[in-house]
């Protein structure tokens, strides 16, 4: 806050020498209520990112406990022609899945095609990680081919109350942190040790870690 208040008196200070005093403290007034918002937003900002790295870190924690399950996980990668972040890859013997964090509270209901959390639809969602999904078939398209394999996008949600039964929207499917490791360990296996090792140093290759740009 300090540094705000000494911003906010330089800025004051300039617009009275440049502009007089008149047309000074107007901007000066101006820049106050900017300078103002951003600080009051901050905080909320801050708040949101914490919130969804925690989730993430939870999802990475149940994750992590496939690996005697003969799962590979590679967590936060850029995925080539998608612009943002995939949370986690998890590649084992059911198959290749693209998981997407939300730390999010509230019921969730899906009503046909839409997704709602506290009665608020959250379509982008689920079109987020579909489209993760696709980009990363298409990066591992060939040996995925090869394999019979497609992608399947889930959404790990902390938090949301979930539905008993239907978990699937538009082929997405929604899992809370234990039901992800169910839903990934119960399948049929379709890949072989060696499958699910070459497929994830193939993936670990493509998918660059998200922190080192």
């Amino acid at each position: 806050m300090g540094l705000t208040l000494v911003t906010m008196l330089m800025a004051y200070l300039l617009t009275q020498v440049y502009l007089g005093p008149a047309l000074g403290s107007v901007a000066a007034f101006g820049v106050a209520l900017v300078f103002m918002g951003a600080y009051l937003q901050r905080p909320q900002t801050l708040d949101a990112w914490r919130i969804g790295a925690e989730g993430e870190r939870k999802t990475a924690q149940y994750l992590d406990g496939l690996a005697e399950a003969g799962f590979i996980v590679l967590h936060d990668r850029k995925v080539p022609g998608y612009g943002g972040n995939l949370d986690h890859v998890a590649i084992g013997p059911t198959g290749v899945w693209a998981i997407e964090t939300k730390n999010v509270a509230g019921k969730v209901e899906i009503d046909g095609d839409s997704l709602r959390i506290r009665g608020y639809r959250q379509d982008k969602m689920v079109d987020q990680v579909y489209r993760e999904a696709t980009a990363v078939q298409v990066a591992l398209r060939e040996s995925l081919t090869r394999l019979g394999l497609t992608v399947t996008p889930v959404i790990c949600l902390h938090r949301g109350e979930l539905p008993l039964f239907n978990k699937t929207v538009r082929g997405v499917r929604l899992a809370s942190g234990r039901q992800l490791v169910r839903l990934l360990r119960g399948g049929e296996a379709r890949i072989n040790a060696e499958e699910v090792r070459a497929l994830a140093a193939e993936a670990d290759r493509l998918l660059r870690p998200a922190a080192k740009g």
